[in-house]
């Protein structure tokens, strides 16, 4: 029997164009990083913005947006493949996601995890490349406020719904040489996946999934290995830019947010896998950092593998779930807690204390306990 060539995919995580460079599309916004993509046979990523050139925003959340003409430019960057169920496609309502799906089909760049209606946002992409029949399914298990999921007559994203999903894996299963879940989960700023994503990994890899890549933390995660798949559980950010945003706050008024990249924000990751059919994928990774209006580079800072060292060996320790409740309480204390209840800040505010103040303090503290609890996945909700 003939062997096959080896498949080579690689992997990136959250692209978006908000910011100042919204309306400015260019290859020259991927930089050296596109000429790793030049020996893949396919380039897959999340697109965590809607492409629309004008809209109304949804209210009351951060959004995020790009030029349609960015379509284009992710296909000459090598980018042939893109996930939309995350928690900004819909961020310009149903016109927005349309608005996205057209960009892409006219550059050329094939999508999953959305649609016109729940089952066609569920609907695994067949792309035969290589000489291989590869599946790709997008969920996202972010919960949201404003309309985002597709549901029987209406356009959105596809929700993770676990038993759904195993079962689409195995039905993809049975049609593709090679299952891939494109997933958006975790939580924001965690170097670390919860024990419930690590359980649903187990799940998804013993359905048929041989590879599972993740992405929304906006940091890079571990890799980690469940028998024949490989668990990519956060690719971190790809391109991303610094931009401010406003919202309507409970008492009417209008209040804007400047959104900063801290320099874990600014490292990505892109993941490439080379299969032949015979074994579980083989992983690698080329690192990446975010410069200056978003723009990203090839890292050569020699400390980055160690870093992925570190997270990769991290996930594997004994007791893991007992920790990342200590890592997850801690976080939520350095995240969002410490300048709230910092001991000085009360005492200098004591006399402009209101009710209101205690209210937003135990909304911070509730939002942090579900983090902790594992009952969300966005302090923001």
């Amino acid at each position: 029997m003939k062997t096959k060539a080896p498949f080579r995919l690689s992997a990136v995580g959250d692209i978006s164009f908000e910011g100042s460079e919204s309306d400015r599309a260019s290859i020259d916004c991927f930089g050296d990083a596109a000429q790793v993509f030049h020996d893949s046979d396919l380039v897959v990523g999340n697109l965590e913005c809607a492409l629309v050139q004008k809209g109304n925003a949804i209210p009351g959340k951060c959004t995020l947006r790009g030029s349609p003409e960015w379509a284009s430019a992710i296909r000459s960057a090598g980018i042939g493949v893109v996930t939309l169920a995350n928690n900004h496609a819909m961020d310009y309502g149903k016109q927005g996601l349309l608005s996205t799906i057209e960009a892409l089909r006219r550059a050329g760049v094939r999508y999953v995890g959305a649609g016109a209606n729940r089952r066609d946002a569920c609907s695994p992409l067949f792309v035969d490349v290589a000489g291989r029949r590869v599946a790709f399914l997008g969920r996202t298990a972010v919960i949201v406020s404003s309309p985002a999921y597709a549901g029987e007559n209406d356009p959105g994203v596809a929700f993770l719904d676990p038993d759904e999903t195993a079962a689409a894996i195995r039905s993809s299963r049975s049609q593709a040489d090679l299952v891939i879940l494109l997933v958006h989960w975790g939580i924001e700023e965690y170097s670390y996946p919860s024990p419930a994503q690590r359980q649903l990994a187990s799940r998804f890899a013993e359905a048929g999934a041989n590879i599972i890549l993740g992405h929304h933390p906006h940091v890079v995660q571990g890799i980690e290995y469940f028998g024949p798949a490989v668990v990519a559980y956060s690719l971190g950010n790809f391109t991303f830019n610094e931009f401010e945003w406003t919202y309507v706050l409970p008492d009417g008024a209008v209040a804007t947010q400047y959104s900063p990249l801290s320099p874990d924000n600014m490292k990505g990751l892109i993941a490439t896998f080379d299969w032949t059919g015979a074994e579980r994928p083989i992983a690698s990774e080329t690192y990446t950092r975010i410069e200056l209006h978003g723009r990203v580079r090839v890292d050569a800072d020699l400390t980055r593998e160690p870093e992925m060292t570190i997270l990769s060996t991290g996930i594997r320790r004994r007791w893991y779930g007992v920790w990342w409740q200590w890592y997850a309480i801690r976080r939520e204390w350095n995240l969002r807690l410490r300048r709230e209840m910092s001991f000085r800040r009360l005492v200098k505010n004591l006399h402009r204390l209101r009710l209101r103040h205690l209210k937003d303090l135990f909304g911070s503290l509730r939002r942090s306990a579900r983090m902790v609890s594992e009952k969300s996945t966005n302090p923001y909700e």
